[in-house]
């Protein structure tokens, strides 16, 4: 994983607003919901929501390569899979399609939605 995508994983595990380069991690919290985005070339790559279902609370992130299959946009999506997840999921150029991946109740693991 590159130098900068480890400090935006890190940026976006502590919930802190980051920019370098091309990339931003923007938060936003209004009263109990969270938010997170990822930019790339000032394109949302990556949103992760805190929010409440029938299975408990927690986090809801969506990934999307915002049309530009490029090795950076998949690297940079590839490495929050890795770095949030822990999941071996992967973004291509031939398998582009947006994922989502959520993780609710306490102690509870990362799994893929769709």
């Amino acid at each position: 994983m590159r130098k900068i995508e480890q400090e935006m994983i890190k940026a976006i595990l502590t919930l802190s607003p980051w920019s370098k380069d091309n990339t931003r991690v923007v938060t936003w919290s209004l009263g109990e919901q969270k938010g997170i985005e990822v930019l790339l070339h000032n394109n949302v790559i990556a949103r992760m929501f805190y929010k409440e279902d029938e299975n408990g609370k927690g986090w809801e992130m969506k990934l999307t390569n915002a049309g530009w299959a490029t090795r950076t946009t998949h690297s940079r999506l590839n490495a929050i899979i890795e770095g949030i997840t822990g999941l071996s999921d992967r973004f291509t150029s031939k398998n582009s399609n947006n994922r989502t991946f959520s993780k609710m109740g306490y102690g509870s693991s990362w799994e893929k939605v769709s």
